[in-house]
């Protein structure tokens, strides 16, 4: 009766460590899916600024040479007219 005692304690001390086991596994895998789940969010957070940055790169580079264009078409106008001073 009493070795029947004890080995029910050990079976049921066993299943008990088992089972935290279980719960101590199961709290460490949703940690791990929420951090994968945030370094996810973040990458895309990062994508979006980079895609950002680059477009405002191209606006910026779409802007210097329209002004470039402009300078020359100036400086070709103001050129011209000096010529045709000269020659007149």
């Amino acid at each position: 009766m009493v070795l029947e005692l004890v080995v029910l304690e050990v079976v049921v001390r066993v299943l008990v460590v088992l089972v935290l086991e279980l719960v101590v596994m199961v709290i460490v895998v949703m940690v791990v899916l929420e951090v994968v789940v945030l370094e996810l969010v973040v990458m895309v957070i990062v994508v979006m600024v980079v895609l950002e940055v680059m477009v405002l790169e191209l606006v910026v580079l779409v802007l210097v040479l329209v002004v470039m264009v402009t300078v020359m078409t100036v400086m070709e106008m103001v050129v011209m007219e000096m010529v045709w001073w000269w020659w007149c």
